[in-house]
Formats: C-alpha cells, sequence, structure tokens
C-alpha cells in the first residue's frame, strides 16, 4: 500500500500534466513554429532559398525558376533559369535565362530583377515556323509568395495542430455535413472514410498517450513486486513479456 500510492500519484499527476501539454503546448507551439516560418518566406525570403534546385514559388502561374549560386560579395544570384508553361490561352512558352538576379521584397509580394538575360519563345502552334529569341539588360518579374504558402496554411490546419476543443468542434462540422450529403457522394465518402477518422484518432491520442503513464504506474507496482520475489530471471522474463 505505502508502495503503490505515491507511484499512483505520480502517475496521475504525469498523466494530467501530458493531457495539458497536448492540448495546449503541442498545438500551439506547432502553430507558432508555421507562422514564424511564413513571416521568414514572405518578408526575407532570400533566407530560405535552395540554390541549384528548382523552385515553385511562381508555380501557380505556371512558372518554376531556378539559379545556380548566390555571389558571396554582391548577393546576386548567379545563372538564373524561368521556365514558363502555358495552360490556356493564346500565350507562348518561354525560357527566360539571366546572368544574374536579385529579390526585392515588398509587403504583399516580392519581385525577381533580372539583369543581363534573354528571351527564348516559339509559336505553341507551330514551333518550327515562328521562334524568336530576344535580350534584355533588366527586367523584372513578380514571385507571388503568398500563394505558395498554402502548404504551410494546411499544415497548420492538420489534426495534430488542432487542441481538444477545435478537434471537438471540426469533427462535429464533419458530422453535420455527412447529414446533408447522399450516400452517394463523393465528398461524403472521402469524410467519412479519411477525414473523420484522422482527426477521431487524433481527438483519442490526446487522451490515450498521456494516461498511458497511469497504466505503466499501475502496471509497474505489481510487476515490482513480482521481480522481487521471482529473482533476476522472472525480471527479465515479465520484461520482455510486457
Amino acid at each position: 500500500y505505502k508502495l503503490i500510492v505515491p507511484v499512483v500519484g505520480i502517475s496521475l499527476a504525469l498523466s494530467i500534466f501530458m493531457v495539458l501539454f497536448m492540448d495546449f503546448t503541442i498545438p500551439r507551439g506547432n502553430k507558432a513554429y508555421f507562422k514564424l516560418n511564413t513571416e521568414i518566406r514572405t518578408k526575407h525570403p532570400a533566407l530560405v532559398l535552395e540554390q541549384d534546385a528548382i523552385m515553385d514559388e511562381m508555380s501557380s502561374e505556371g512558372r518554376k525558376w531556378y539559379f545556380r549560386e548566390i555571389d558571396p560579395e554582391t548577393g546576386r544570384m548567379k545563372d538564373v533559369r524561368i521556365w514558363e508553361r502555358v495552360t490556356g490561352g493564346s500565350g507562348a512558352p518561354k525560357l527566360i535565362t539571366a546572368k544574374e538576379g536579385e529579390l526585392r521584397s515588398f509587403s504583399e509580394w516580392t519581385s525577381l530583377k533580372l539583369y543581363n538575360g534573354t528571351i527564348h519563345q516559339f509559336d505553341r502552334k507551330d514551333p518550327t515556323k515562328s521562334y524568336v529569341v530576344g535580350s534584355f539588360a533588366e527586367d523584372e518579374v513578380i514571385l507571388n509568395i503568398s500563394s505558395s504558402l498554402d502548404k504551410e496554411q494546411e499544415i497548420r490546419d492538420r489534426a495534430r495542430n488542432m487542441s481538444i476543443k477545435e478537434l471537438k468542434e471540426k469533427i462535429k462540422k464533419f458530422r453535420e455535413e455527412m447529414a446533408t450529403l447522399s450516400s452517394e457522394s463523393g465528398r461524403r465518402k472521402v469524410i467519412e472514410k479519411t477525414w473523420l477518422p484522422e482527426y477521431s484518432v487524433e481527438l483519442h491520442k490526446k487522451f490515450s498517450i498521456p494516461f498511458a503513464c497511469l497504466a505503466f504506474g499501475l502496471i509497474g507496482v505489481p510487476v515490482g513486486l513480482i521481480v522481487r520475489r521471482g529473482g533476476r530471471m522472472v525480471g527479465y522474463a515479465v520484461g520482455v513479456g510486457i
């Protein structure tokens, strides 16, 4: 009895602490991290640029861009390339190359200033008949950084980054929406088979993981007594079994 009371008390305290930790600390910490990451990418995009890698900041406009390296003395990017594909309309695909480029940041958008480059463009209907190459001393392309941050927004809204209250509200909305959809609806099937189980599992994890401390505490006391009476080999066997 003297051994059970302190062990169970400590286990219960740890369980309560873990519930609060998973309900407040983890969701808020994750949201704060993604908020800071978003602010850095918006206000200081140069800090997250990847040299010698194709980037997707302009993918929503049908563009991708690349640069080989950053000059340590001038801070400008070297060997910049922009591929522009056309998804509709009468425009033509383009390839823009520049010897140098630099980013200019504003409140809601960022521009890519290009120096000493060429523009390759051909007719999408008949590229063998019309191909144009032009050169420029300076040019500027808008990088829609805000639209490229949709992924961060989706991550913030994931079940793991929600509190118990937010998870319950989300599950309630899913069930209310399912009630308004037909049984053959594609969205209903997605909610029923994917989203609802995901958020429900995460809600149960908010309680099951913390109270594992209490369960192990309750198991530990009798196991400790068995090991003490049975000797070292019994302890090994019990430990392996658990």
